[in-house]
């Protein structure tokens, strides 16, 4: 007979669902790939894909321990200050009695803080939101697959695919990035702030080199886009 020894012809639904795969599995590794490069900027991830130890976090964390000195009164500084005054008495009777100042934290303490603070939070955020739509890109065709009606299966698929329409998935993961990049910024300016304070040709050359690298960084993402 015609058409003997060639493989039957698929339904619409069997069409439908061969191209909603091919094209969900482009998406999700998409996704998957961006999410876990952002992850391991921001967190180490060991070979059990567990999150061990944060790199970004942990760097901005111990940089924000050496400025939060800086917003608490110095018992050391007053220690000794109570004893200049101490032994001055002892020299001079005339002199008044120690009154202790009140305790105001440099203006500039309080910016450097308020950057890395802000920092870290932004990328926690990001963190945080990445491993959530890691969690959800790995239980979207969950189930699917055991689904072996074609129309039902290609109902649950368009019903899923909808869900991330709405609840805008795509610009969600695309916007994850530049929260982080936000982060980044705020963390560089702490640090320039902060370096402005100390030395201003340490200053200076972080602020160029910075520039140097921001350039580099924008020329690199327009050639790719092009």
């Amino acid at each position: 007979m015609l058409g003997d020894g060639l493989p039957p012809r698929k339904t619409p639904w069997e069409l439908y669902n061969d191209k909603a795969a091919l094209y969900d599995r482009e998406m999700l590794k998409e996704w998957d790939d961006n999410l876990s490069i952002l992850l391991v900027f921001v967190t180490a991830v060991n070979s059990a894909s567990h999150l061990q130890a944060a790199l970004f976090s942990g760097v901005l964390t111990a940089f924000i321990i050496g400025s939060m000195t800086y917003l608490i009164p110095d018992n050391t500084g007053t220690s000794i200050d109570i004893l200049q005054q101490i032994s001055m008495q002892l020299a001079n009777n005339s002199m008044p009695a120690y009154e202790l100042q009140p305790f105001v934290a440099p203006a500039w303490a309080v910016r450097v803080n308020f950057l890395f603070f802000a920092s870290l939070g932004s990328a926690l955020v990001a963190a945080l939101a990445s491993v959530l739509a890691l969690q959800w890109i790995r239980d979207y065709d969950i189930g699917l697959v055991r689904v072996t009606i074609p129309r039902e299966r290609a109902l649950r698929r368009h019903l899923r695919f909808e869900g991330v329409q709405s609840w805008f998935m795509p610009e969600i993961v695309a916007i994850l990035p530049t929260l982080l990049h936000v982060s980044l910024i705020l963390f560089l300016g702490g640090i320039m702030e902060w370096l402005r304070q100390i030395n201003t040709i340490v200053a200076v050359t972080m602020m160029i080199s910075l520039a140097v690298s921001a350039i580099f960084y924008v020329s690199t993402q327009l050639m790719a886009a092009i």
